[in-house]
């Protein structure tokens, strides 16, 4: 059902949009009605748009795929569904594209939008190995700027130490869990021992809650063997 967002700005989430396609054979056709809808942007909320822009990235990546298109037709047809994963916020999707398209530098700008760390510092490295982006058959650092090259080269040192240190402590983790479980169960086992627990049933609730956390702390050491 469509919903009234503001004046007179209509808001249908993504599967209602889809539900409007269900008579449409083609994909041409699919990209024409979408595109045609976009043309009324002022009537649609910005989410509506988004939707809209990411069923026509779909249509679009349907379309580009296909082959027997001249070279020049896939640049176009690639440069619109780079735009129109941007415009539905898809901005991993960009990226993915881009890096499928050796524009290695494009996916590094991309990837940073939605913090893909790891994503983002492949990307720098491919760029980094290939020499530079292709300008009109020339490889060069974006539109011939020489310390273009040296800010990647600090922003690769900047992700290998973040992903580094984040590395780190999800490797310790299993280890931590291992203390925490085990001295926490120890913890809550010592009162019955020492007596400083009366009552029954408190003797048998805080007996499993020790038992669980000692049999976490176990999973931990396991899993800290394992590494």
């Amino acid at each position: 059902m469509t919903k009234k967002e503001g004046a007179n700005k209509e808001h249908m989430t993504k599967e209602e949009v889809r539900a409007h396609l269900k008579g449409i054979g083609t994909t041409n056709a699919r990209i024409t009605y979408l595109k045609d809808i976009l043309t009324k942007r002022g009537l649609l909320s910005e989410e509506t748009q988004k939707n809209v822009y990411g069923l026509l990235a779909e249509s679009l990546s349907q379309s580009w795929k296909k082959p027997g298109r001249s070279r020049k037709e896939s640049l176009q047809m690639y440069n619109e569904l780079l735009d129109t994963y941007q415009n539905a916020g898809e901005y991993s999707k960009a990226g993915k594209l881009a890096e499928h398209n050796n524009s290695f530098y494009e996916a590094t700008r991309l990837y940073n939008k939605v913090g893909s760390l790891k994503d983002e510092l492949r990307s720098i490295k491919k760029h980094l190995k290939k020499g530079g982006e292709s300008w009109g058959g020339q490889m060069g650092w974006l539109d011939g700027d020489p310390g273009s090259r040296e800010r990647l080269e600090r922003r690769e040192k900047t992700l290998e130490k973040k992903l580094g240190e984040a590395g780190k402590t999800s490797a310790y983790l299993p280890l931590i869990i291992t203390i925490l479980g085990l001295g926490a169960g120890l913890f809550f086992l010592s009162y019955n021992l020492t007596g400083n627990i009366i009552g029954n049933s408190e003797n048998y609730t805080n007996n499993w809650i020790g038992i669980g956390l000692i049999a976490l702390g176990l999973m931990g050491l396991y899993f800290w063997k394992r590494k």
